[in-house]
């Protein structure tokens, strides 16, 4: 593959447009490059070598959706976690962890409940003083 340079070391302009030109044909379906061949004014073995490479790129690069998960931890990473409440933390654990911290949770307000209820009880109970029968 031949490759002519400016003399400054950077690219002729002409091929440069010759790339870009058969670069869009090639994405956008139209595989008749032959016209930008001829308008570019370069050797047809050059030009076929720049154009089995750039089906072999574009053959090559599949369009691919990053799965939600993927899109989500970017998201994070470029403006941040936000807080997250107790609730939606415990959404993300494994089922078994959020089965034990619910009945955990559970059992923590129900202890709660009955001391407070025997407290309430107790409390009642010493203010009656009770009157034994006459007898």
């Amino acid at each position: 593959m031949t490759f002519t340079s400016g003399s400054n070391g950077q690219a002729d302009l002409p091929i440069e447009q010759f790339l870009s030109a058969v670069t869009d044909a090639v994405q956008s379906g139209r595989h008749n490059v032959d016209a930008l061949v001829e308008k570019y004014a370069l050797s047809s073995e050059e030009a076929d070598e720049f154009i089995r490479l750039i089906r072999g790129l574009a053959a090559a690069l599949v369009l691919v959706r990053p799965s939600k998960e993927f899109s989500a931890q970017l998201k994070r990473d470029l403006i941040g976690a936000p807080e997250r409440t107790f609730i939606e933390r415990l959404l993300f654990l494994p089922p078994r962890v959020q089965i034990a911290a619910v009945a955990a949770l559970g059992a923590g307000l129900w202890l709660l409940a009955r001391r407070r209820y025997t407290a309430l009880v107790e409390a009642d109970g010493e203010g009656k003083t009770e009157i034994a029968p006459a007898g």
